[in-house]
Order: C-alpha cells, then structure tokens, then sequence
C-alpha cells in the first residue's frame, strides 16, 4: 500500500499543522505542540563508514530529537537505508504502509519523479506557503524551484553552504602569528605562502611545504581540496 511521503528533513518545519500554541521559555520562540504525542518517521542513509556512529542512534539525531522533536510532542523513528541500495530499497518500503518513511531524503531525481507520476508524493505548495516562511526565505524561488515537478512543489532542494569545487583553508593562527592580515588577493596569498615556508610559523618538523593539492574521494571524486600544510613538492611558484 502507497504512503504520501516527503522529501528532505527540512520539511519536519512544516509538520506544525493542526497542532497548538504552547509558552516557550525565554530563551526560544514560540513552537507548536502537539496534543497528542506522535511518531515521524525519517529515512537516513546507512553509509557504511567502518568505525562510524550508527546513522540513526548519533550527536546528530540526538540533536534533532531533543531540540525538534521533543518540544513538538514528536518521536522522531529514523529508517535506515543502505546508500547503496537506496532505489530497491525506497520501492520495498514503500509498499509497507508500517514502515515507509515520512520524509525522505534522496539524490535521485528520477526517483521523486517516478512517485510524483505515480501520485505517491505530496504536493506542498500550500503547505509551504502557509507554514515555512522561513523556509522559502532562507532557500528562495530559484532553489525551491529545483523541487518542482510538472509545476508542483513536491520537493525541497537542499540549500549547499558551499557550491565550489575547491576548498582552500589557511591557517589564520600563522597569519597572525607572523604579524600579518589574511590575504585578499593572489599577490598577497602568495607572499604568505612564502612566508609560511621561510619562517615556519607552525614549527613544523623538516619545515614547511605551505601549499598542496589533496584529493578527498568522499567529498569529490574530481576535485582537489586546497591545504596549507602537507606532504608534497612546494607550488613552483614559492
């Protein structure tokens, strides 16, 4: 048996529906609550990282659970589904009225398409408008129009914090430490790298390579992630 589903945790915000207005504590806004304690059921990806946390008994679930669901009135249950298995298993689950999901989190855009054309999702516009203003203000139309399917808003895009290829991280504890201002353009970035390198404000044993190149398979399969400190030959530039 299909269940409505929803994509994306950001949407437990519009979950306060046909809820009550209880008094917050000073130090927060008002929150709605239910009267009645209820269960949401959330999809999470089992990465399988050895020597990880478990994905739905971590910091962060815990967080969620104590700062939104609690307030609410919510107990929050957490689906676990293999990365590698997410299609088979999102179609098995949702089959079983018991245990699919409320909001789902995917990549795969064939797939929200696939349950939108089977009617299989809910259509959130209203929803959206009337309890996420917050939401639409921090996503914007130009994001949130990514979750449109057939003019319909039946998902919520994620919002990335940072949308480059590459990262560059610069110790700022060594720019201060050599008495300088963090750099503002590529003169003057290159001029700290060889300051790095001539005065080794880090102590670094053998000396400093202040500049190398890092590829991070889990971030990006492609992209190199820039460092101040490592392993390989200095920049010829140096």
């Amino acid at each position: 048996m299909k269940k409505v589903w929803s994509l994306i945790l950001a949407l437990t915000m519009l979950l306060t529906m046909v809820a009550t207005v209880v008094p917050a504590s000073a130090e927060t806004a008002e929150v709605f609550r239910y009267d009645q304690p209820i269960t949401l059921k959330v999809s999470v990806f089992d990465r399988g990282n050895t020597g990880g946390t478990a994905p739905d008994n971590n910091y962060w679930t815990q967080w969620i659970q104590e700062n939104f669901g609690d307030p609410r009135n919510i107990k929050i249950e957490w689906v676990v589904i293999p990365r590698s298995e997410e299609e088979p298993k999102l179609a098995t689950l949702m089959m079983d009225e018991a245990s699919c999901p409320d909001i789902c989190f995917t990549y795969n855009e064939s797939i929200v398409t696939d349950y939108v054309n089977q009617g299989g999702v809910t259509e959130l516009s209203k929803y959206v408008d009337e309890y996420g203003p917050n939401l639409k203000k921090f996503l914007g139309d130009e994001v949130l129009e990514f979750g449109k399917f057939g003019g319909g808003q039946y998902a919520i895009p994620a919002r990335r914090v940072v949308v480059a290829w590459m990262g560059m991280f610069i110790r700022e504890d060594w720019v201060e430490k050599l008495g300088r201002k963090m750099p503002t353009t590529k003169e003057e970035f290159l001029d700290t790298l060889r300051a790095f390198r001539d005065e080794n404000p880090g102590n670094v044993e053998g000396g400093c390579i202040p500049y190398a190149l890092q590829r991070i398979p889990s971030l990006q399969p492609a992209a190199p992630v820039v460092l101040l400190q490592g392993s390989v030959c200095p920049h010829p530039g140096l």
